[in-house]
């Protein structure tokens, strides 16, 4: 029932022979991994809308800010809409027995030496600086929250009617973001209207290249828009959990349409995907080697009990224990065999722009670390932009003081990830 799984429970042998023997009698399971979820599908805003975008000012040229870096008042804070129910939430919970451990050097042997420490969530003071980037109309803000090291990176570039952007959440290091970063930015001058998919492969074979050279096994997500103000259009691909949510106006007020789907082994399509190709999935790795009745008594006991874990933790990948199910890099996973993590990239069909699209948020997975969800998010931009000098006097203009206060936000929410918000008003 909700108590077992909620809290670790004392079985006695009687107690859980019966458990055993009820298992039994629902199940006749194969020692296979049990049953598979269908895929479940993109949720990708439809495009279909009939409403005129009305003309917008070219953005003047961007310049660079360093915003204050005291922390809001929790009173000057928007407060958030309502969470969303627990069955719309996108994978992110975690049980307070979680343990963040540095995947990659869970993966089999390979020649590329591990860091021990890299990536793992130790509490340390946070006193890098926060980066902060805006112009009139895009602002990205970023913070360390308690990791070692600032592994996310982002870009955003302005040129005549078209802007581009991107995040990159750094795994293992902040080696293949960097490079994922460099990958993008050299394409695109080279190329400014380059497919979106194939400027990821071309940062995917940039950054083994790099890794292979260098032996390095950091992985990086990445996800990229290109917003065309005179078509009125937005193109976006992704690898990886970060995403991109668009702040949509109704009648109801300001909805999050997310036009990307995590790719990580908690997504039903991702762990369907990584079965079919012969790996693994669970919270932990005698979870996801268990037997189809093994994960029924696991129901009945609690997830404690039977694999010594908690049953909101994410799930993993084995081998590999990542999980991340599509990264950039992260070499030692490339070169296992059957390859589960892949760099394929998913991308949204072109949407055009309506004038009931207000903004574009792209932000690392530190946001949604904690108990911030999509529609939290654009509720907090939405109301930071109306307010936005309620709080912040002139230190910041109205895009700059929303994405501020939104990355604040998820840090008080509980995370204590790398963030990075990139902001764009449509």
């Amino acid at each position: 029932d909700g108590a077992s799984q909620d809290a670790a429970l004392i079985v006695t042998p009687l107690v859980e022979d019966a458990a055993v023997d009820q298992v039994e009698e629902l199940s006749k399971a194969d020692e296979d991994d049990g049953p598979r979820d269908a895929a479940e599908p993109n949720n990708a805003a439809d495009a279909s809308h009939d409403i005129a975008l009305p003309v917008v000012t070219p953005l003047v040229e961007k310049s660079v800010k360093q915003f204050p870096d005291e922390l809001p008042e929790a009173t000057s804070n928007p407060t958030p809409a309502e969470d969303t129910p627990k069955s719309e939430r996108m994978g992110n919970e975690t049980g307070p027995d979680v343990v963040d451990e540095s995947p990659l050097s869970m993966v089999a042997k390979s020649d590329i030496p591990f860091p021990d420490d890299v990536a793992e969530a130790e509490k340390v003071d946070d006193t890098a600086s926060p980066i902060a980037e805006s112009d009139s109309r895009t602002a990205v803000y970023a913070v360390q929250g308690k990791r070692k090291i600032m592994a996310d990176e982002h870009l955003i570039k302005t040129t005549g009617s078209t802007t581009m952007c991107g995040v990159f959440d750094g795994c293992g290091g902040d080696r293949a973001s960097a490079c994922a970063k460099k990958s993008v930015e050299a394409a695109l001058a080279a190329r400014p209207s380059m497919d979106l998919a194939e400027l990821l492969r071309n940062a995917e074979a940039e950054t083994l290249k790099s890794a292979k050279a260098e032996k390095w096994p950091d992985a990086t997500t990445a996800v990229v828009a290109r917003i065309d103000r005179e078509k009125k259009t937005l193109d976006v691909s992704w690898i990886g959990d970060s995403r991109c949510i668009i702040g949509r106006a109704t009648s109801k007020g300001i909805v999050a349409d997310v036009l990307t789907c995590d790719h990580n082994a908690s997504t039903k399509k991702e762990e369907k995907r990584v079965r079919e190709a012969g790996g693994r999935v669970g919270r932990s790795e005698s979870e996801a080697k268990a037997s189809g009745s093994k994960k029924l008594l696991g129901k009945v006991v609690g997830a404690g009990n039977a694999f010594g874990t908690h049953r909101n933790n994410p799930k993993r990948v084995y081998p590999g224990g990542i999980t991340l199910t599509r990264a950039i890099g992260g070499l030692p996973l490339k070169r296992q065999k059957p390859q589960l993590v892949i760099a394929e990239p998913e991308v949204v069909p072109t949407r055009s722009l309506k004038a009931h699209d207000k903004f574009l948020l792209l932000a690392s997975d530190g946001l949604f670390e904690g108990k911030l969800t999509p529609q939290n998010a654009v509720d907090i931009v939405h109301t930071a932009l109306d307010s936005a000098r309620s709080t912040a006097g002139d230190a910041r203009t109205p895009i700059e003081n929303a994405v501020y206060t939104l990355v604040w936000a998820a840090q008080n929410k509980g995370s204590s990830d790398n963030t990075t918000a990139c902001l764009v008003l449509l």
